[in-house]
């Protein structure tokens, strides 16, 4: 897991989350995994986090998995590069 979490660029979170669960001597921890899009992230950025309280009162150990289809728009235009999509999906070409 730690492996995945350090090729998608965040390592220093994923380790430091990972290693508060070594603490935890003789359980295993639940968690509950969230896929977010980037738009959550960009416009219900409290909702996710209240959501994320709420599970670890439950003794759940969110961990999100965002996107950022927003942000990444948004730097395409900046840079004046039209985003090509396929299926609904962002295509990227070798520029």
């Amino acid at each position: 897991l730690l492996n995945l979490l350090r090729a998608t660029g965040v390592s220093s979170v994923a380790e430091e989350y990972l290693n508060g669960f070594e603490k935890i001597k003789g359980s295993s921890p639940a968690f509950a995994v969230i896929k977010v899009g980037g738009e959550v992230v960009e416009y219900e950025l409290e909702t996710l986090v209240k959501t994320c309280s709420i599970l670890h009162s439950m003794n759940l150990q969110p961990i999100v998995i965002h996107g950022g289809g927003p942000q990444m728009n948004d730097e395409l235009k900046a840079r004046g590069v039209e985003p090509n999509y396929i299926g609904g999906h962002r295509v990227t070409d070798e520029a």
